[in-house]
């Protein structure tokens, strides 16, 4: 997870691929095994993009984060 890491900040994880919307947000900085800060999944056929910028600001508001911490971003490459 090293190579992930943008000076401590955080990596989101967007998979789009099929009819499912998932969000990963961790923190490289933590120590293993706890760098998951928060994972959302949504049904969201043919809307993802509708869905995508809400989710990701209630994540970022939960967490007590803004985008501007956000140092990488990490896609699935597939279909959808």
């Amino acid at each position: 997870m090293a190579a992930l890491t943008a000076h401590g900040r955080l990596v989101l994880v967007l998979n789009g691929a099929e009819e499912r919307l998932q969000l990963l947000v961790l923190d490289p900085a933590l120590e293993p095994g706890k760098q998951q800060l928060a994972f959302q999944e949504w049904s969201v056929f043919g809307r993802a993009m509708q869905v995508l910028a809400p989710a990701l600001d209630q994540m970022l508001n939960h967490l007590g984060r803004t985008p501007q911490d956000i140092g990488r971003i990490a896609c699935v490459h597939g279909p959808g």
